[in-house]
């Protein structure tokens, strides 16, 4: 009995961590898409010297034209991870749909296998770099995510699902009749779901690095438009006069990714936590 109300605390506890971990992650990626609107100021307009320090008007200080750093830090996350999430997201559920089917397919698992190895082998920048100068920004890094991140993620989940195929509760369903999209759908899928959105946080990742990239060798938006990359990029040589604008966007950037990605990732656990404890 007293077993039985310790594994009903540890059940609570960890669904409490998993909804505030998806409370906070939410909160992040809403603060972020939602920046314009939250920014103190213009962030086009200048409002001062440029690289002038902080103070009481602007709270870290000026970038190279005098624009207010925090107005700018405010609205320059949202290009980003409008690009970076939906791009980040589509390549890991092509990248699972493709691992899934290969899991209950042999000559599809060889398949894809075979030619996720091959597109892996092409460098994700380099896609990213040639079809930016022919396309958009956007549609760059979604070629890139699409081309290299999906083939890593269907190995990554293939890997995880291969071993399943032949457990227990896909026997049962094999037995009771169902079709193979069921089995993967119903069975396979919520079995490795804990992989799934660990996976998901590293593509949203690699999808921020790529457009972040992008953006700074100049082939996404252009001055004087807010946005992280660029105002790293516009403010390295007055880091000297006023480090804030170029450090905070660079930080701000850092602390996205990494939320995104621990967020996902402790998402993940729990999941996998209570799959276990039922």
């Amino acid at each position: 009995m007293r077993r039985g109300r310790t594994d009903r605390t540890a059940a609570t506890a960890a669904a409490t961590a998993t909804t505030v971990t998806i409370a906070v992650l939410v909160l992040l990626v809403a603060a972020v898409l939602g920046g314009p609107a939250l920014a103190p100021g213009d962030p086009m307009e200048p409002r001062g010297a440029p690289w002038s320090g902080p103070d009481g008007r602007h709270w870290l200080g000026t970038d190279v034209l005098g624009r207010d750093v925090l107005s700018r830090l405010a609205a320059g996350g949202r290009g980003l991870l409008a690009v970076a999430l939906p791009a980040g997201l589509a390549a890991t559920a092509v990248g699972a749909a493709a691992g899934l089917a290969a899991a209950r397919h042999r000559r599809a698992g060889r398949l894809v296998l075979r030619a996720s190895a091959g597109l892996l082998a092409v460098p994700g920048l380099l896609v990213v770099l040639v079809c930016a100068t022919a396309f958009t920004a956007p549609v760059a890094v979604w070629a890139g995510m699409l081309l290299v991140g999906a083939p890593l993620s269907a190995r990554v989940v293939h890997a995880t699902a291969a071993p399943l195929s032949g457990a227990g509760f896909v026997r049962a369903a094999l037995a009771r009749g169902e079709r193979p999209a069921a089995i993967v759908l119903r069975e396979l899928l919520p079995a490795v779901s804990g992989t799934v959105l660990a996976d998901a946080g590293l593509r949203v990742v690699a999808a921020l690095q790529l457009t972040a990239a992008v953006h700074v060798l100049g082939l996404g938006p252009q001055p004087p438009a807010a946005d992280w990359a660029l105002m790293i990029k516009e403010n390295m040589s007055g880091v000297s006069l006023n480090p804030a604008s170029a450090l905070a966007p660079a930080l701000a950037l850092a602390l996205l990714a990494a939320g995104i990605a621990v967020g996902l990732d402790l998402t993940a656990r729990h999941l996998t936590s209570g799959d276990r404890d039922r």
